[in-house]
């Protein structure tokens, strides 16, 4: 129901509880604004332009906006969850694909048919800005890594599903990961290309001289929800948050007890009790104000571990094909199953 009267009211309002980042920082609103006035440029809406534009040349025949019986059903915290729709904010996430046609995206850079898009592709591939560590940003893709090894990537998530799409120029392989369990996949399709994990250097400014508290005083769990809990610990001298079911990303120090979390667009607050202990956290994201508690333990018991026979595990076991050539092998070892990517 977020429509285009809403999207123009939330231009003027957007920033009204949430101050903004001097970082690098990736906005999904921004995204689908873009779409939205993108498609009022083109004449019929977002959706129609990307499918004449892009969908059509590609040969994307099945990818569609819609709920189709393709669809996998999507998983958060390990229960199953309702799928996102979207209005004026299609650009930021409403088309579903497969990862077969997914593939076709990267077709302008891996292939010699660089001009099905009818622009200048290569342009695609240029830094437009620098994020001050190993991450750069193009006006399409996100890189890391130089000459032959530069990867260039793009990474997508709504509720109960997360996308990669990676390729590498220099060795022509292009890698798609696509999860309906809700997990951030970026670092494991970074490293089926072969790169690692984006990387931030531990900022001077994180540590100011006149920082009265101790960068541990905010290690801990804080809950925004029993099944969405924020982490917060040092990653070789770097303070990070991750969230239930995502990657670790760094804070940046923006004030007392105040952090920006690098490439989102979104701030951390923490708050402190009388003695001076933090016992709260406030996290300021997509107009939202999200009060998190301080809890002793990182999730609430989502998954409940049950009794299951030998003879019963043993019939997992076995290797499963899957689309593009991938498999996976189950194995019981004692009275665990184990589960590997074989190939």
């Amino acid at each position: 129901d977020y429509d285009a009267d809403a999207l123009r009211a939330g231009i003027r309002s957007t920033r009204a509880g949430q101050q903004l980042s001097k970082t690098y920082a990736y906005s999904n609103f921004g995204v689908g604004l873009l779409g939205y006035l993108l498609g009022i440029v083109d004449g019929g809406g977002y959706r129609q332009a990307l499918t004449s534009h892009v969908l059509i040349p590609l040969g994307m025949e099945t990818a569609t906006f819609e709920d189709s019986a393709m669809l996998i059903p999507g998983h958060q915290a390990g229960r199953p969850v309702s799928n996102w729709h979207f209005s004026a904010l299609s650009g930021a996430g409403a088309l579903r694909a497969s990862g077969q046609e997914l593939a076709r995206v990267l077709r302008p850079w891996l292939s010699d048919d660089t001009n099905v898009l009818r622009h200048d592709v290569s342009a695609d591939l240029e830094t437009a800005a620098a994020t001050g560590d190993n991450v750069n940003v193009t006006r399409i893709w996100h890189s890391v890594g130089d000459g032959d090894q530069r990867v260039f990537w793009h990474n997508g998530g709504t509720g109960g599903y997360s996308s990669f799409a990676g390729f590498n120029p220099g060795t022509g392989q292009g890698r798609i990961v696509l999860s309906n369990a809700g997990f951030d996949v970026t670092v494991f399709g970074l490293g089926l290309l072969g790169a690692g994990p984006p990387q931030t250097a531990a900022t001077a400014g994180n540590r100011a001289a006149d920082e009265p508290y101790a960068y541990g005083d905010y290690h801990g769990y804080f809950a925004v929800t029993p099944e969405f809990v924020l982490s917060v610990f040092d990653v070789g001298g770097q303070l990070v948050v991750q969230g239930t079911g995502q990657q670790a990303l760094p804070l940046v120090r923006s004030g007392k007890d105040k952090f920006n979390i690098k490439y989102v667009d979104a701030q951390l607050r923490f708050e402190r009790d009388d003695s001076g202990s933090v016992q709260r956290a406030i996290l300021y994201q997509n107009g939202q104000v999200l009060p998190a508690e301080r809890v002793d333990t990182p999730v609430s018991a989502v998954y409940t571990e049950i009794e299951v026979n030998a003879d019963t595990l043993r019939t997992f076991a076995g290797k499963y094909d899957l689309a593009g050539g991938a498999r996976f092998e189950v194995t019981l070892q004692g009275s665990q199953l184990m589960v590997r990517l074989d190939r």
